[in-house]
């Protein structure tokens, strides 16, 4: 079975987040180069490069919300390779509301199964699962608490002249 351009895109985004993981911010200049000397077409490269440098630049965010999920843990010591495909994911989740969070999340553990240790799918299951109900959660809050069009939420339904006449029929 054929692999899909944006699983390769994300494959080779993951690659480019495990170095840069190591090497640090130096590795920035380098990522261009090391994208081109895949044997990819064009749309994975540049699919690759657009999610490799959002998820690093918004690291400093999803390692908050993983850090908040894996309360026993520190960062530092979740495995290299599994810390770099849930800066990914909670990246696209993020940043990338085209993309439905099924396909994000079976993303997500398809490359644990790939690329990690045999415990890393399920893992990255329930750290992305946790992370998922907790931004709909927030995004649930932030909609309850939006004032309304007239300032605030009224609290009752405005009546109209057609529904007074109704009530005194």
């Amino acid at each position: 079975m054929p692999v899909d351009w944006r699983s390769q895109a994300r494959a080779l985004a993951l690659q480019c987040l495990t170095q840069l993981d190591v090497q640090g911010d130096e590795f920035l200049s380098d990522v261009p180069a090391f994208i081109a000397d895949s044997n990819a077409s064009s749309e994975i490269k540049t699919l690759a490069s657009d999610l490799a440098h959002s998820a690093w630049n918004s690291r400093t965010g999803s390692d908050d919300l993983i850090a908040q999920t894996v309360k026993h843990w520190q960062l530092q010591r979740i495995a290299l390779v599994d810390r770099a495909i849930l800066r990914l994911a909670v990246a696209e989740l993020l940043n990338r509301a085209d993309v439905p969070v099924k396909v994000v999340l079976d993303q997500a553990i398809e490359l644990a199964k790939k690329y990690s240790t045999a415990e890393s799918p399920q893992f990255i299951n329930g750290v992305l699962d946790a992370i998922v109900k907790h931004l709909s959660a927030e995004s649930a809050s932030a909609r309850l608490s939006a004032p309304s069009m007239h300032g605030s939420p009224p609290d009752k339904p405005e009546s109209t002249p057609m529904d007074d006449k109704e009530h005194q029929a």
